[in-house]
């Protein structure tokens, strides 16, 4: 297909297209890859709205995502999310200092400083990324022909975001939501306890500063991320 043809890919039911030619099922990894070429294609916006809203298309390939993935996401998350539940849940026996993931100053306990929990969040998402690095000899190679097909589309059209693109695909779509959502995801059968909860959303917001390559928080609500210089670690985490 010419990189200029954003048509939709043709609409099939129970595997087949319309007038009766046989084509693949909606939910095979060629279609969906016509589908993410298509979002691409047909993007009028900044490169950084791509993948985003709840639209049929985007629905339909990132549930594909998130099944193919599945157990790429246990391997590299579930060992780490059992420690941050029970860190969170102050079950460890370890100091409050290291164990501590709260960026809300108010609900600090006695001794922790801001810098304290980003170190923690800090480490979390290093080891985040290691485990990613480390167990791709498990990763489902549908989501690597998905990685491949944004990372071309986006070159063609937004050149010189494609790694960003790609990066916000993987983490924002496909992990972020795990970290936040563990037992939707089938990572976690523990209770999701208040401080567990704000614990799982501050790492996934780390997360995000990295994925994104840029500013994306409001600094002024976020005082960690100046106190920390945030944005300096997260250009050293650039590809």
């Amino acid at each position: 297909r010419d990189s200029a043809d954003a048509s939709p890919p043709p609409f099939r039911v129970g595997g087949r297209q319309r007038g009766g030619d046989v084509a693949a099922p909606y939910d095979s990894p060629e279609y969906i890859m016509e589908i993410v070429s298509y979002l691409v294609r047909s993007h009028t916006e900044s490169y950084t709205t791509l993948f985003r809203g709840n639209r049929l298309p985007v629905v339909m390939v990132f549930t594909f995502l998130r099944n193919a993935g599945a157990s790429y996401l246990k391997m590299v998350l579930q060992p780490l999310l059992a420690e941050l539940f029970e860190h969170a849940s102050g079950l460890s026996g370890k100091p409050a200092a290291t164990t501590c993931y709260e960026l809300s100053r108010d609900a600090l306990p006695p001794g922790v400083t801001l810098h304290d929990t980003y170190a923690n969040l800090q480490r979390m998402v290093v080891r985040l990324v290691e485990r990613m690095e480390s167990n791709l000899d498990v990763c489902s190679p549908f989501l690597r022909m998905l990685c491949r097909r944004v990372f071309s589309e986006v070159r063609a059209k937004f050149p010189g975001h494609e790694h960003r693109a790609v990066a916000g695909f993987v983490f924002l779509r496909f992990v972020c939501p795990a970290i936040i959502s563990p037992a939707e995801h089938h990572l976690t059968a523990d209770a999701v306890t208040p401080p567990v909860r704000r614990a799982l959303v501050n790492v996934a917001k780390l997360v995000q500063l990295v994925a994104n390559q840029q500013p994306s928080l409001n600094t002024s609500a976020e005082p960690w991320i100046q106190a920390n210089r945030v944005w300096e670690w997260t250009l050293e985490m650039q590809p």
